[in-house]
């Protein structure tokens, strides 16, 4: 197969799978924000919700893909963020995660970009706990480009949906 196409069908599949995985729309912002470097999070962050869920162990930090980090908190700067869903596409994967607060996007990209090995990875940040309308950090982060942050629109959910 020649290069570019490819190029092209791993192209295609991985915007198949946004489309999929985010059930975004964009609410209009088009042009990209660097992401800042990641600063070192405080000592101890916030609590974490009252919700049954336990801290994340050492096990989970060293790999953000095992099924028990899909179980579990882990802490950010601002509060914490846990891993509902990820997709793997050739060498590119699609992470949607919830948090405490959206301004943790930043540190939770640096986080999978540190511990993964791939030539891509998309990152959807969706709030924790939001039943209206809200906002959906994209950071997208790859070999040549770097790190680049979209805001996306979200849908409402109902609270079943949230947990």
């Amino acid at each position: 197969m020649a290069p570019l196409t490819k190029r092209l069908r791993r192209e295609a599949a991985l915007l198949l799978a946004l489309a999929i995985v985010s059930g975004c729309g964009s609410s209009g912002r088009t042009t990209p924000e660097p992401v800042p470097p990641e600063s070192a999070p405080p000592p101890e962050p916030a609590p974490r919700p009252a919700d049954g869920i336990p801290d994340c162990p050492e096990s989970a930090r060293a790999n953000l893909l095992a099924s028990e980090a899909r179980q579990c908190w882990f802490p950010a700067t601002y509060g914490h963020w846990r891993t509902i869903d990820h997709n793997i596409h050739y060498d590119s994967i699609v992470v949607t995660v919830r948090a405490t607060d959206l301004r943790d996007a930043d540190h939770i990209a640096h986080a999978f970009v540190k511990n993964e090995n791939y030539t891509e990875v998309l990152l959807y940040v969706h709030p924790e706990s939001s039943t209206g309308a809200s906002v959906v950090h994209r950071i997208d982060w790859t070999r040549r480009g770097g790190f680049e942050r979209l805001e996306l629109e979200d849908p409402p959910r109902s609270e079943a949906a949230a947990k």
